[in-house]
């Protein structure tokens, strides 16, 4: 069987039982009222509007869907609750602004929820590390999740096998060519493998793709060499701990795979370009979310030639190296305490984030990632990810979350616009370095 023909029979047995998610009986049933969810414009969406039918039936309620682009998205929720219309239902954001939205008191508190439905929900096979611990604040739930986020190490596994390709490089470096286990590693094989045609298209190819253009997605990013030279965002008491060695170690990796390594435009991509250069066998290595879309033959051109590993980090003294895979990003589903549909609002979040639903939501290549155990267990999922889920599982049990308090949104802008002047060239990494503290002390004291 083909890995096309695969991927179709896998939607079909999902799409086959899919009505049967997930229900709560003590609910449907009830008069027929109009649940609105506000989505990130992209792939988030996608799932709902394809199963919007059989969501409806499944729990009892219309749907109306509305999409919001990713830039403006805090800025259009914060109005709405600000105002209080009453207008949204279900929203989804990223849990890194949890502390922004259930710590000023604009998020129904979804304790009693999970308490009263705890057999249906299961919330004990959410997967801690993948986002689920974001989603409650201050020890309570405020989010469904959604999205489980965890970045991985791409690279072209059949490049790395050349008989031809592991000499030329033995003999240039003195070791041999593998998946990267430190980053001084990721630069010298993206040297290797820049400026050169190595799959014969009569094409200029590149050593690695990664995500830089200015949005605070870019730091979750680059904290993955951040972290893993030993720095930290704040202390536990909510100080600035920003340090300055793993900082401007960091930024010379990042600095010289943007200026050398990467294809023409590089501080400019974003998900979608980051994306397109892997899938399009443009580069030989990347840093993108773990997610079904490369393993999709009808969005990735090398979906047969990808290799997964657990994000390279720094040696230690004893030979260890030390890795920090970021849980960037991910999703959640929360509703406004000014929701006049509280009941109807928790049956829909909570279906979108049964199993089939995620198991639908992986495998259709929408790039919404499983979250429970339960999802990566199934057949369904196996056949699909492949050796993707080990890497996954294993870059769950390590991985470094996002910031996670009141503020962070102002973080981010502070930090992301500091990186990518550095980036550009416009400023050094020790001045980027003395900006973001100052800047970020002055956010703290102003917060009081």
């Amino acid at each position: 069987m083909s890995k096309r023909k695969a991927w179709v029979n896998t939607l079909l047995s999902v799409s086959m039982v899919l009505a049967g998610a997930f229900a709560f009986s003590s609910l449907v049933g009830a008069k027929e009222v109009t649940v609105h969810i506000v989505f990130q414009t992209g792939g988030d969406a996608i799932p709902v509007f394809a199963k919007k039918a059989e969501i409806e039936k499944a729990t009892g309620v219309k749907l109306t869907i509305e999409e919001i682009p990713g830039e403006g998205l805090y800025e259009k929720l914060m109005t709405e609750f600000i105002t209080h219309t009453g207008a949204y239902d279900v929203v989804e954001f990223y849990p890194t602004w949890m502390g922004d939205f259930a710590g000023a008191g604009f998020l129904l508190n979804l304790d009693p929820y999970f308490e009263k439905y705890r057999d249906e929900i299961k919330p004990e096979d959410y997967i801690e590390g993948a986002q689920v611990g974001f989603d409650t604040w201050e020890g309570s739930w405020y989010a469904v999740p959604y999205d489980g986020d965890v970045n991985i190490f791409y690279y072209r596994k059949d490049l790395f096998a050349d008989p031809k390709n592991k000499a030329e490089f033995k003999k240039r470096y003195g070791y041999e060519l593998k998946p990267p286990d430190t980053w001084d590693e990721v630069l010298d094989t993206a040297e290797f493998f820049t400026g050169w045609d190595w799959d014969g298209d009569g094409k200029v190819n590149y050593g690695m793709a990664i995500i830089a253009f200015r949005m605070w997605w870019s730091v979750g990013h680059w904290s993955n060499v951040y972290r893993s030279y030993g720095g930290e965002f704040f202390d536990e008491k909510g100080n600035v701990a920003l340090d300055k060695k793993a900082f401007i170690e960091a930024n010379r990796v990042w600095t010289t795979i943007i200026n050398k390594y990467s294809p023409p435009g590089e501080l400019n991509f974003g998900y979608v370009e980051c994306k397109e250069a892997i899938a399009s066998g443009q580069v030989a290595m990347g840093i993108q979310w773990a997610t079904a879309v490369f393993l999709d033959p009808r969005q990735c051109e090398v979906y047969d030639k990808l290799g997964f590993a657990v994000m390279p980090g720094v040696k230690q003294p004893d030979g260890t190296i030390y890795r920090t895979p970021a849980l960037a990003v991910g999703k959640c589903l929360a509703i406004p305490v000014d929701s006049r549909h509280p009941d109807e609002a928790f049956r829909v979040a909570t279906y979108l984030s049964s199993k089939e639903m995620q198991v639908y939501e992986t495998i259709s290549g929408t790039g919404v990632d499983p979250n429970r155990y339960s999802a990566f267990e199934d057949p369904r999922v196996k056949e699909v990810w492949g050796d993707m889920i080990p890497v996954y599982m294993e870059s769950l049990k390590i991985g470094r979350a996002d910031i996670k308090r009141k503020g962070s949104s102002r973080f981010y802008e502070v930090v992301s616009a500091e990186l990518s002047s550095l980036w550009a060239g416009a400023q050094s990494a020790e001045k980027a370095y003395e900006r973001i503290v100052s800047q970020w002390k002055d956010i703290i004291k102003e917060m009081g």
